[in-house]
């Protein structure tokens, strides 16, 4: 049994997936959903510098947060992707606490008009549930352990193109965007069975791929 984590349109870490057998679905009032976030944070942003040769512009973020709240809520049983099998309601680790989170971004000016785009997210690996053979939660939900630590840098060069159409200025901006620059291995699946020899093995990176993008500005 192999299981995503819970944020970013995945299926959440606390809910197994399905397998072959399915055992008999039970049904429980479901508990009144709560949920708390506390975080601390900071933001810079580098002095903006615009020049005949350079237009630079950095930002950096740091967030500290603990997220906490009833496992059973609405959306794991009402939204696209329900779960099959409603357990008892805990309360505990929400599927995207991440405790630290280190934000970069902005955009680098180049000569001849390019402009370079960087986006660098750093932050802590979000937590996953263990489960017996028959898919019962072992100990408290969320607290097997966690992903890896998340280590993404996005980069992106583009060229701005400037043109008028029916006497209004548009702006069309191509570029080359490279996804996980450093091909980090940050996994999107985890085999959380205690049965299974592989227990805590972690699956299912993306890796580096290359995308040719474009948007308008008006």
């Amino acid at each position: 049994m192999v299981v995503s984590p819970g944020p970013l349109a995945l299926p959440s870490a606390a809910a197994p997936s399905l397998g072959t057998s399915s055992p008999a679905i039970t049904t429980r009032r479901l508990a009144s959903a709560r949920a708390r976030l506390s975080a601390v944070g900071a933001s810079s942003r580098s002095p903006s510098l615009t020049t005949t040769t350079e237009r630079t512009s950095l930002f950096f973020s740091y967030v500290a947060s603990k997220a906490r709240g009833d496992l059973n809520d609405y959306n794991g049983f009402f939204g696209n992707y329900p779960t099959a099998i409603i357990r008892p309601n805990q309360r505990g680790r929400l599927a995207w606490d991440a405790p630290h989170r280190f934000l970069a971004w902005g955009t680098v000016g180049l000569p001849w008009k390019l402009e370079f785009v960087p986006v660098l997210d750093v932050h802590s690996g979000f937590p996953f549930s263990a489960v017996d053979a028959e898919w019962n939660y072992a100990g408290r939900r969320n607290e097997a352990g966690r992903f890896p630590t998340f280590v993404g840098l996005d980069v992106k060069v583009q060229y701005p193109f400037d043109f008028k159409f029916r006497g209004r200025r548009f702006q069309f901006r191509a570029g080359l965007k490279v996804i996980n620059v450093l091909n980090h291995f940050n996994p999107r699946d985890v085999q959380q069975s205690l049965d299974s020899p592989r227990f805590g093995q972690f699956f299912n990176s993306v890796p580096r791929l290359y995308r040719i993008e474009g948007g308008f500005d008006f």
